[in-house]
């Protein structure tokens, strides 16, 4: 069948990597609503995304294939630590794990889940101002009077950037929302 018409996929994403995700985007200095990683069931881009494997980590997953006499294939850029994502697996995890916590892939895998349930909770908490919100030629009006708190106004901010393609520094989102806020 031709590609384009697929409408669902099937991701092999572990714990693993849903903890990676979460640890890069706060390293890289995300806000909270946006440290929502991998969920099992998404959408992106037209297509439907499912990913069943996400409570299992690999070490789990070695052992059953192990223990089952399954073959499987490992892809040697995992280990390659010239890459990210292969240096935290490398060197990153086996340190905080043995330095930490031993439950480190499920304390991320948990602020994931909150990130996603807060910005749940946002999107619905700011869901009138984005129906109001007027696009014209001369730009965009979102009536923001009702929003007094700064984390929806944060949201709202990011959201607009977002649907503009516009890169907002933390520094100046954390201005805007001030000037707003005075």
């Amino acid at each position: 069948r031709d590609l384009h018409s697929f409408t669902t996929r099937r991701s092999s994403d572990l714990k693993d990597d849903l903890a990676e995700t979460v640890l890069k985007r706060f390293l890289e200095g995300a806000n909270i609503f946006s440290l929502t990683s991998m969920q099992k069931v998404s959408k992106f881009d037209g297509f439907t995304i499912f990913r069943p494997l996400l409570d299992e980590t690999k070490k789990d997953i070695l052992a059953y294939l192990n223990r089952n006499n399954i073959k499987y294939y490992i892809d040697s850029t995992n280990e390659n630590t010239k890459f990210l994502r292969a240096k935290m697996r490398v060197d990153i995890f086996p340190f905080l794990q043995k330095n930490f916590n031993k439950q480190i892939l499920d304390n991320l895998a948990q602020i994931s889940s909150y990130s996603l349930e807060l910005s749940r909770y946002l999107e619905s908490k700011t869901s009138k101002a984005f129906e109001k919100m007027k696009i014209s030629p001369f730009g965009l009006y979102i009536d923001l009077n009702e929003m007094d708190q700064s984390l929806e106004l944060k949201f709202i901010i990011k959201k607009i950037a977002k649907l503009k393609d516009i890169d907002l520094s933390r520094n100046i989102l954390e201005k805007l929302v001030l000037w707003l806020l005075e």
